[in-house]
């Protein structure tokens, strides 16, 4: 896999599968109420080089009851990570890393060698003979087979699980040579509740490759969660200087921390001026959506009308976008107009989505009430 962001975010779809247990494609399918074709469903687990279209991955994570905000985040670093390493190398983050030791970086270039000539077995072989003997002293290599042999890391992980776990708790950093690996370390402290120790990996990426705007962006992450706001800000806004990433208000810690910062007026700069940029249909799509998001907490209602009904205009937009302005037409008193909009859309009667949206605008009326009580009554399986 490409990328730190774009292997986080397979990693976690497949997890997901298996907790959603390991439902067929075609059932994908079906709970996506058409959403995906079985084909497609399977093309987004199997994964590649590149992020799917989040209209596909969000369609295929409702399905398997996975949490949506979660994967809406993951796939947005993913997309961005894609992006950045598709510019020259001028232009793009590059991550660096200390000389590695002789063994260590022999053992990681053969493992990749193998991999390339798709000798899979050697290339599992090669890294696990070499960490046998002293696998707390060579975190990078239980990394690195972690990362290229992910689909045997259930068979190598009853060794090397608890390595990993140890050296989140109490590693020592010296034992990291690449700022990939430290920046992954600092995520996964992040995700489990330990910013502080996040802060000390986080630290050590950045000692490696300080203009990463990647790594930038994760301890501007790891700030605020230990509630340093200002200096948050700070380094994200460096980081979106050096990198202008999609849903900055909605997904990304810049935009959080300009919200509690109450600075919705810059936060609404900064994303109009990302969608001034020329991008294809679908970074299109992200930026349209996330301008659209800022104008409604600024209350102007009217101009993200104008927006959502651009946005519904790509191929990205699904049903969700079309709830969304349902919702500005409702908070506009519009009630009336969104659901004559809701009622003559093509998969109506067939969406629950949709007929959940109406249930709700109706709730909203003195003499539709009750009728909306009945509607979402139905759907509760009692």
């Amino acid at each position: 896999m490409s990328g730190t962001a774009l292997s986080l975010l397979q990693e976690r779809l497949r997890r997901a599968h298996l907790e959603a247990g390991e439902i067929s494609t075609r059932e994908i399918a079906k709970r996506s109420h058409g959403a995906v074709s079985h084909t497609t469903a399977s093309q987004v687990l199997r994964g590649g080089g590149m992020a799917p279209s989040w209209r596909s991955l969000g369609a295929v994570v409702a399905a398997l009851g996975a949490d949506l905000s979660e994967f809406k985040s993951l796939w947005m670093r993913a997309r961005n990570e894609i992006s950045d390493t598709s510019k020259g190398p001028e232009e793009a983050s590059i991550r660096h890393h200390e000389a590695l030791p002789p063994s260590i970086a022999g053992a990681i270039n053969l493992a990749g060698y193998y991999r390339i000539r798709r000798e899979v077995q050697k290339s599992f072989d090669v890294l696990t003979a070499s960490i046998k003997n002293n696998p707390y002293g060579k975190i990078e290599l239980v990394i690195e087979l972690r990362r290229r042999h992910y689909d045997k890391w259930e068979e190598a992980s009853s060794h090397y699980g608890e390595v990993i776990d140890f050296f989140l708790e109490r590693g020592d950093l010296t034992d990291i040579y690449r700022s990939s690996t430290a920046g992954d370390f600092a995520e996964r402290c992040l995700h489990r509740g330990a910013p502080y120790r996040a802060l000390q990996f986080i630290h050590k990426a950045l000692s490696l490759s300080p203009l990463d705007a990647l790594l930038m962006e994760t301890h501007g992450d790891i700030l605020l969660a230990l509630g340093k706001y200002e200096e948050a800000e700070e380094v994200l806004l460096r980081s979106h200087a050096l990198r202008p990433g999609l849903y900055i208000c909605r997904y990304s810690p810049l935009g959080a921390a300009l919200k509690i910062g109450g600075k919705f007026e810059k936060l609404e700069s900064i994303v109009f001026s990302a969608l001034a940029q020329e991008t294809d249909e679908q970074d299109r799509f992200a930026r349209l959506a996330d301008y659209v998001h800022v104008l409604v907490l600024r209350g102007k209602l009217a101009e993200a009308e104008k927006f959502q009904r651009e946005l519904l205009q790509l191929s990205d937009a699904g049903e969700e976008d079309f709830i969304q302005l349902v919702e500005i037409l409702s908070s506009q008193g519009r009630r009336s107009e969104a659901i004559e909009e809701l009622k003559k859309h093509a998969i109506y009667e067939t969406s629950q989505a949709l007929q959940t949206a109406y249930a709700n605008l109706l709730l909203h009326n003195n003499e539709t009430h009750e009728a909306g009580i009945r509607m979402l009554a139905a759907q509760i399986p009692w």
